[in-house]
């Protein structure tokens, strides 16, 4: 969960990358931590994290013509 506060608290967007058997608990760390924001027990600028696995991250980086 830290590393998913730290990521939205540092920066203007946050970025959680996961290797595929990790993303399941990304995933849902990042449900609940939306689910504090709700009952705002946390501020909101935690919803500028996006969680990405390893994969879909090194699809991202090819589709770019560098």
């Amino acid at each position: 969960m830290g590393d998913t506060l730290n990521a939205g608290a540092h920066g203007l967007y946050g970025l959680v990358i996961g290797t595929e058997p990790r993303m399941q608990k990304i995933q849902r760390i990042g449900r609940y931590l939306e689910l504090l924001a709700d009952l705002e027990k946390l501020p909101r600028m935690f919803r500028n994290v996006v969680a990405l696995s390893t994969v879909d991250f090194e699809e991202l980086l090819a589709d770019q013509p560098w």
